[in-house]
């Protein structure tokens, strides 16, 4: 019911929100007013940033540079950062990570779409981003949604558990992809796959790739 009552109040030209009811938990102790942010884009200070981000708005989130700025997913089991698909689909801009060092993680930045519908989808705009270090996958995008790449580096993206693969770009069910001046580095099984999915690159960088075969045989002299 929240979600219609928003949805209408959007339609006729308020700025209106509908939060999540458990964040943030400590909102009866809030010390002014809040503001409805989504069309504004957010600075973020030098620092290291520890913890998850959802994104689910057509929200801007841009940091000084990504030698300054780091969200660190850490060991969690969920991706360091996650957009969400989009349900009011009359929104037709983007979120959009600037400027940013996206680190640990089950997977640094994890794009969902709807299965079928693109009309929901909440495109993605990646702009200056290092993502490191994370596993299993750097970038993975997935479902009727696209998402665009300018100079971005992924580099030693790492296995998950007991798994020895580790995709650098992954696009997959129905995802399109657009890469520019960026450089996968040094991921495990394979740089780029496109499973499902559809790329435009320009100025595509892939080096330091290693084969679970290659892996599996370093230390074997009979391989």
């Amino acid at each position: 019911a929240a979600h219609r009552i928003t949805r209408v109040l959007q339609d006729a030209g308020h700025r209106v929100v509908n939060p999540s009811a458990t964040f943030p938990m400590e909102m009866d102790r809030f010390p002014g007013r809040i503001w409805v942010i989504a069309h504004k884009p957010v600075a973020v200070a030098a620092g290291t940033y520890i913890g998850a981000l959802n994104v689910t708005r057509p929200l801007t989130i841009r940091g000084r540079c990504a030698a300054m700025v780091t969200l660190d997913g850490e060991d969690a089991e969920t991706p360091t950062v996650t957009i969400l698909p989009l349900f009011d689909s009359h929104h037709q801009k983007p979120a959009t990570l600037e400027g940013l060092t996206i680190t640990g993680g089950r997977g640094g930045v994890f794009h969902q779409g709807p299965s079928d519908d693109a009309s929901g989808a909440l495109p993605l705009r990646l702009s200056r981003i290092h993502i490191r270090e994370s596993r299993w996958v750097g970038l993975l995008t997935e479902g009727a949604t696209a998402v665009h790449v300018t100079g971005v580096i992924v580099s030693d993206v790492k296995p998950h558990g007991a798994a020895v693969e580790a995709r650098g770009i992954w696009a997959r069910a129905g995802a399109t992809i657009d890469l520019h001046e960026t450089r996968v580095h040094r991921a495990m099984d394979v740089g780029v796959l496109i499973d499902g999915g559809s790329l435009h690159a320009t100025g595509l960088m892939i080096d330091g790739t290693v084969g679970v075969a290659d892996e599996a045989c370093a230390n074997e002299p009979e391989c």
